[in-house]
């Protein structure tokens, strides 16, 4: 069933992936932009935005093909984000406990509706991920919806269709398991918000959130 608005299991997936928010600067959660992909070939058009020469590759992490290379190919990428963007993350960095956590979290079954998808270029160096998750509610007789929780590309391969790859890679992938919406929180950055508002078929919000800590 297919809906203009994310279900209120949607909501509060969003509530709970917002609590890292404080860390980092991001829109304020009492008034945020939601995207809403209707649906996601129409978004973004699945592969035909990308410019020829682009060479680019997706790796999905799950916890069969995490090992410890991959764990450091994952701290040299939020530790080159950080050297490059100070200003954006505030939490002290610690890639042993980053290692620890990301190990955890992908061999617990509470994550199991949650992807991480890495990007690599020619050069095999990894520049840029996404985080989604897989929103589910058994209202209105079973509903799937995707909410994409991050995307950052590394400043300086910014501009260069990374994050379109990066999404359209997502849109393949939830696509091929039945899932045709998606939405996500927008960042206030004017960068950001003319990568948003250049999505074809999915509409912007200004909405509302309730976030109360337990």
């Amino acid at each position: 069933m297919r809906r203009q608005n994310p279900s209120a299991a949607a909501i509060a997936k969003i509530i709970c992936a917002t609590r890292r928010l404080p860390f980092l600067k991001r829109a304020k959660l009492d008034s945020v932009n939601f995207i809403f992909c209707i649906d996601s070939a129409a978004c973004m058009g699945i592969g035909k935005f990308l410019k020829e020469d682009l060479d680019l590759n997706a790796i999905m992490l799950t916890g069969e093909n995490i090992d410890m290379d991959m764990l450091d190919i994952l701290v040299k990428f939020e530790q080159e984000a950080r050297i490059s963007e100070p200003d954006i993350f505030l939490e002290d960095f610690d890639a042993d406990k980053l290692k620890e956590e990301t190990l955890a979290a992908l061999n617990n079954p509470i994550f199991n509706s949650s992807r991480c998808m890495l990007c690599n270029n020619k050069e095999n160096r990894t520049i840029g991920r996404i985080d989604f998750s897989i929103v589910s509610s058994l209202a209105f007789g079973g509903n799937l919806q995707v909410y994409v929780d991050w995307i950052y590309v590394l400043k300086e391969f910014r501009h260069q269709g990374t994050a379109q790859f990066l999404l359209s890679q997502m849109e393949e992938y939830i696509k091929s398991i039945g899932i045709n919406d998606y939405f996500l929180l927008t960042a206030e950055n004017n960068e950001a918000q003319r990568f948003y508002h250049s999505f074809k078929g999915a509409e912007v919000k200004n909405c509302e959130i309730l976030r109360k800590q337990l």
